[in-house]
C-alpha cells in the first residue's frame, strides 16, 4: 500500500482512543444498566398476563398477548442496532438511543401499568365469586352451604377500556425496552480492549442473573404484585434511570466520523 494512503478507521477507533485500555471497573459500571433492564423484564414477563387478566381478558388472550416481546426483539434488535452503529451524533452512537430509550420507556411503562387509573375499571374487570353469587340471586339454606357455594363460584370477567388501552401499550412497552437496551452490550464493547471483550460478555451475564433475583425479591413486596404495577413499574423505571445516569457520567464517546 503507498504510503500516502490511508487505512480505513474501524468503528472502534471512533469511540475510544487508539491504544486506550479501560479499566475493568469503569467497564462494569458502563454494563450496569443491563441489570435493571433485565428486572424489567424479569418482573414484567411473568405478570403482564395476570394483569390482562386483572384489567378483564381471558386466560389465552393474556397469555397470546406475551409474544409481544419476541416479535418486537425480532425487528427492533436488528433497527435499533444499525441505526446506532451509523450514529454520528456529537454525543456519541450509543447514548442518544439509549436515551431515547429510556425516555419511551418511561412513557409506555407508566401507560401499561396505570392503565386501571387512566380508565378506571367500575364495573368491569374481575368480579369476585361473591359478587356472581348475589348477582345471580343464588339463596344458601345455611352458613355451610353457603360458605361451599361461594368456594365453587367461578368469578366473572368483563373486558373494559383498560384492558383495549394497556394490551397495545405493551407492545410499545417492548419495543421500548428492546431500545434501551441494545446499544448496552455495544457500548461496553466499543470502549473494551480485544483481551476484555470476553470477560465482559461474562459480566454481562452475570448482571442478567442478578436482575433475575432483584426482579423476583421485587415481586414479594406485595402479596399480589398486579394490583401495584404502577408503583411496582414506577421503582424500575427509576432504578434503570439511575443506572443510566451513571453510565452516561463514565462513558466518553468519539462522535463517528
Amino acid at each position: 500500500m503507498a504510503s500516502g494512503m490511508e487505512s480505513p478507521r474501524s468503528p472502534l477507533s471512533n469511540s475510544k482512543k487508539e491504544g486506550e485500555v479501560w479499566p475493568v471497573w469503569k467497564l462494569v459500571l458502563i454494563a450496569l444498566p443491563q441489570l435493571s433492564v433485565q428486572v424489567l423484564w424479569g418482573f414484567i414477563g411473568p405478570h403482564s398476563a395476570p394483569y390482562m387478566q386483572h384489567l378483564g381478558a381471558g386466560a389465552v388472550l393474556a397469555t397470546l398477548n406475551n409474544v409481544a416481546g419476541p416479535i418486537t426483539g425480532f425487528f427492533t434488535g436488528p433497527i435499533v442496532g444499525a441505526t446506532s452503529d451509523s450514529l454520528t451524533s456529537k454525543f456519541g452512537r450509543r447514548r442518544p438511543v439509549i436515551l431515547t430509550g429510556l425516555i419511551l420507556l418511561w412513557i409506555a411503562g407508566m401507560l401499561f401499568a396505570g392503565a386501571e387509573h387512566i380508565f378506571p375499571l367500575n364495573q368491569c374487570g374481575a368480579v369476585g365469586p361473591a359478587a356472581v353469587l348475589e348477582r345471580n340471586g343464588t339463596n344458601a339454606t345455611d352458613a355451610t352451604d353457603a360458605t361451599r357455594r361461594l368456594s365453587e363460584a367461578e368469578p366473572d370477567v368483563v373486558p373494559c377500556t383498560a384492558l383495549f388501552f394497556a394490551a397495545p401499550m405493551y407492545w410499545v412497552m417492548d419495543v421500548t425496552i428492546n431500545i434501551l437496551q441494545t446499544p448496552h452490550r455495544a457500548l461496553v464493547a466499543d470502549l473494551a480492549s480485544p483481551h476484555q471483550q470476553v470477560p465482559m460478555q461474562v459480566v454481562f451475564v452475570f448482571m442478567m442473573s442478578v436482575g433475575n433475583f432483584v426482579a423476583f425479591s421485587i415481586m414479594q413486596i406485595y402479596t399480589k404484585p398486579v394490583d401495584h404495577m404502577l408503583e411496582l413499574m414506577f421503582g424500575i423505571c427509576l432504578l434503570n434511570t439511575l443506572f443510566v445516569a451513571i453510565q452516561f457520567l463514565v462513558a466518553r464517546e468519539r462522535p463517528l466520523n
